[in-house]
């Protein structure tokens, strides 16, 4: 068959993802991808924000975590595909620690883009030229990026069943519903299929080369399906989460077949599969992919990890930090129940971007220098945030 197949395994020890004590995958409330976005923020520690912006001011962030560990179901995995190490020894250090080289910066100017009525679960962000969206299950909300215009548009939400996998790809909406996968432009227009999906899609990626989603079978197994193909590029009994597209093909996180989880990627021409050893640790809640990289908080270890699209060794580019969600952008972005701030790769240094009192980050997204973020108020409310200049 043409689809990988994963078989048991019966190699490699498992091993300890990184440094410090002994993790975090992506998007819905009742759905499953509405679980996932809940897990992105579940077991962050409270008091987040006072000690956020006061290390912040210190050039030093800090923060302690706590997360429930992800579904585990049962698997097998694939005997032929390439064994890799994404991540570094459990002596490894960051690149370069986190500690202050100099007074920290003032904290960046923050805009307040939408307040909505409704949960801030299972919705997504898109940073656009021009604008800002917000995707929810039922509508898209735009938001002009210059302030004067923003003040002055009345334009209503444009009304679509987006359900929580919703994503935006060369401006276009991707998205599931009534059993196909479908495609709108992000201004507006009709709809159009473009594969029959008789079950909820969980996650879509697209990118170079190709398009891809991950459900669930009626059997309760998993497929990686791709746009195009006559038979699954992935069958899998056990949890495929968090699916980004990378280096010509897609990236997962699998679940279940043992201790620990694994970092599996499939590429769109040749189908190979290539998959990392056993990382001991709770199944990251949301992995990201950035200039060829993959990106993932280690919650037990407190560290933002930096895995090529190759699945070779890894390292923790920061230690002592909450990340989750995480965004990347020039920086790494991220959220914790104190508030956004962003880590400067080369240095690991964090700087304070904005502190969040009234509730958990349950989405964020990054482009550049700019970053964005959905904020549940509580109540069935929430707020969507942004900076064009965080860190500087």
């Amino acid at each position: 068959m043409l689809g990988g197949v994963l078989e048991p395994r019966t190699k490699h020890e498992p091993r300890a993802p990184g440094p410090g004590p002994g993790r975090e995958g992506a998007t819905s409330g009742g759905s499953p991808a509405a679980e996932r976005a809940r897990n992105g923020t579940e077991g962050r520690a409270s008091g987040g924000v006072g000690r956020l912006l006061l290390a912040a001011m210190a050039g030093l962030a800090i923060g302690c975590s706590k997360e429930e560990p992800a579904p585990v179901p049962t698997s097998a995995s694939p005997s032929s595909a390439e064994r890799a190490r994404p991540d570094a020894p459990a002596a490894d250090e960051p690149e370069r620690p986190a500690e202050p080289s100099e007074p920290p910066a003032p904290l960046p100017e923050v805009r307040t883009l939408l307040e909505l009525p409704q949960s801030a679960y299972g919705t997504s962000l898109h940073l656009g030229e021009d604008a800002t969206y917000l995707l929810t299950a039922t509508a898209v909300h735009r938001v002009p990026n210059d302030p004067e215009l923003a003040a002055a548009d009345d334009t209503p939400p444009r009304s679509l069943p987006l359900g929580a996998a919703a994503i935006v790809h060369d401006g276009e909406i991707l998205y599931w519903s009534d059993e196909a996968l479908r495609t709108t432009k992000l201004e507006g227009g009709p709809s159009t299929v473009i594969a029959e999906v008789p079950t909820e899609i969980r996650e879509i990626a697209a990118g170079e080369g190709g398009l891809a989603w991950v459900r669930q079978d009626e059997q309760g197994g998993y497929l990686i399906e791709a746009r195009g193909a006559t038979e699954p590029l992935l069958r899998a009994k056990e949890s495929l989460t968090s699916l980004v597209a990378i280096r010509g093909g897609v990236a997962v996180v699998r679940s279940g077949s043992g201790p620990g989880y694994h970092l599996v990627h499939i590429a769109f021409a040749d189908r190979r599969v290539t998959e990392s050893e056993p990382i001991i640790g709770r199944t990251p809640s949301m992995m990201v992919a950035h200039d060829g990289n993959l990106y993932y908080y280690d919650g037990p270890g407190r560290a933002v990890r930096r895995v090529p699209g190759d699945l070779q060794e890894g390292r923790p580019i920061s230690k002592g930090t909450i990340c989750s969600p995480i965004a990347v952008g020039r920086a790494v972005f991220c959220a914790e129940v104190g508030g956004v701030y962003a880590i400067d790769e080369s240095t690991g240094q964090a700087r304070a971007v904005s502190p969040e009192t009234n509730g958990f980050v349950a989405a964020i997204e990054a482009v550049g220098d700019r970053v964005a973020w959905v904020t549940d108020t509580g109540n069935d409310g929430l707020v969507v945030r942004s900076s064009s200049r965080p860190g500087a």
